[in-house]
């Protein structure tokens, strides 16, 4: 499928109508991750996310993700804990098995975390896996890593042959014009460099 790089909301009160046409060019995917908004309000972002350009993913906490995501005709995105559904989706995994199941039950990608210490959680301890440890776990699959990935760590795993990262605290920070720092990781680099 080639890289992707997925931005994830913070599930905040921030105005995002103001932040998804700046991810365009640099994102290739978004995960709405917004329990607390209304359906309604849920669905307008996503239709700004589809109309710039991005593929969405309506995070499974919100309590109208499969309806809005069958009826918009985008992914869901579910916790660990969660079995497959019909819908287009992808799923958070936290080691091997989890990532086997996920695969097993028709995900069309996985999440993998932590790669890094996760910027977004301060306070968590687990062990992280590293480039090295990702990739063993990833095999290949289309399995996107999670967890401190800044552009830096970002442009290392896309040269070791990972099929993307997801990121949360390094792209919604305190404004929109801090995306620039991504677009060497994003499409904007791919389609620069003809891959």
């Amino acid at each position: 499928m080639g890289w992707r790089l997925f931005a994830v909301t913070p599930g905040d009160d921030r105005d995002l109508a103001s932040w998804i046409p700046a991810l365009a060019g640099v994102a290739t995917d978004l995960v709405l991750r917004e329990p607390h908004r209304d359906g309604a309000d849920l669905r307008g972002l996503a239709e700004t996310a589809l109309g710039v350009g991005l593929r969405v993913w309506l995070h499974a906490r919100h309590p109208d993700a499969h309806v809005l995501a069958a009826d918009l005709r985008c992914g869901v995105h579910l916790p660990s804990h969660a079995h497959g559904t019909a819908l287009p989706h992808g799923r958070s995994c936290h080691d091997g098995p989890a990532l086997d199941r996920a695969f097993a039950e028709g995900a069309a990608y996985a999440f993998l975390s932590p790669v890094f210490p996760p910027t977004s959680k301060p306070d968590d301890r687990r062990p992280t896996l590293g480039v090295a440890g990702f990739l063993a776990l990833a095999a290949g699959r289309e399995v996107i890593a999670l967890g401190g990935v800044d552009p830096d760590r970002a442009h290392a795993l896309r040269e070791a042959g990972a099929a993307g990262v997801a990121v949360l605290g390094g792209l919604f920070g305190s404004d929109p014009t801090a995306l620039d720092a991504w677009r060497y990781v994003g499409p904007s680099m791919m389609n620069s460099s003809g891959s």
